[in-house]
């Protein structure tokens, strides 16, 4: 069964609602995660994620937009409120292991581990909404058309702010300009677990 018709069914009887909970769970919460550094505070929000979703099924309108990316613009909404009541700074998890392992599947040379670390140095220090860009498409997986439903904006402008994005990381990487760009290129390659 697919979305639109699970969505149909879970809009008539809230029971149904269990396999759509049951096939986005994972993603919502590695889509939190990514950005809560603390797993209980993930599993919260997560967890309110789906619970106004329920709520507001009803209302959601099949076809309108994917389910996931909805899922997702719920729990980004949730996090900006939890970060509001803590008043802290947005957390986005890159891991250092992780840019290693992908680097070493891409090469099978000897990985630079100081390109790793320089990498995630310029990755940390890119603008907010340049980084969260970058994290949505190559560490969630998400594309274009999901990221323009959650950021609200066109995937053609999407597409060329990431591209300028990686030119920006390229010539910081003055030597490793082709590393960076596999690297990057990489990341949608290859689904790996960041945890």
């Amino acid at each position: 069964m697919n979305d639109k018709q699970q969505i149909e069914k879970a809009q008539q009887d809230m029971q149904e609602f269990a396999p759509l909970y049951d096939k986005y769970y994972v993603r919502v919460f590695r889509f939190v995660l990514s950005r809560v550094a603390d797993a209980e505070t993930c599993a919260d929000i997560t967890s309110d994620t789906f619970l106004k979703a329920m709520g507001n099924l009803k209302n959601f309108k099949v076809g309108d937009k994917a389910f996931l990316s909805w899922l997702m613009v719920i729990a980004s909404n949730e996090i900006k409120m939890m970060y509001r009541k803590q008043k802290s700074q947005r957390n986005y998890l890159v891991s250092q292991e992780y840019l290693f392992q992908l680097e070493h599947e891409i090469s099978e040379e000897e990985t630079d581990r100081p390109l790793c670390k320089k990498l995630t140095t310029l990755l940390e220090a890119l603008p907010e909404n340049d980084y969260q860009l970058i994290h949505l498409r190559y560490f969630d997986n998400l594309s274009f058309k999901e990221i323009a439903t959650l950021t609200q904006k066109s995937e053609q402008s999407l597409r060329v702010k990431t591209h300028r994005i990686k030119e920006s990381l390229k010539s910081k990487l003055i030597g490793h300009a082709e590393t960076i760009s596999l690297l990057l290129t990489a990341m949608l390659a290859f689904s790996i677990t960041l945890f």
